[in-house]
């Protein structure tokens, strides 16, 4: 069968909402639920059109020019250090100063 995720997925919450299972001012009180799957569907948004531009090609062959004298080992130590810097900068909530 050729039935894509999303449609399954709107399939099951129809379903369950209006068997009376779940409500509807329930899923729209699931505030963090709603942000996720924004930040998600921007994500992928994104993603798909650097890649129809060619910058994921781009960025992929500067980082393997960068990288091609090294270990796999140290590459993939240093490539970790740098991602987990990103994400803890980026995508987790700063704390405000008080």
């Amino acid at each position: 069968m050729n039935i894509s995720a999303t449609a399954v997925a709107f399939l099951g919450v129809s379903v369950l909402l209006v068997s009376g299972v779940l409500k509807w001012k329930d899923m729209a009180a699931n505030k963090l639920a709603w942000q996720t799957l924004i930040f998600f569907g921007i994500l992928v948004g994104m993603a798909s059109q650097l890649n129809t531009l060619g910058v994921i090609d781009w960025i992929g062959s500067l980082l393997s020019g960068s990288v091609s004298g090294f270990s796999w080992s140290v590459v993939l130590v240093v490539l970790s250090i740098l991602y987990f810097i990103f994400c803890c900068t980026t995508c987790l909530p700063q704390s405000s100063p008080k």
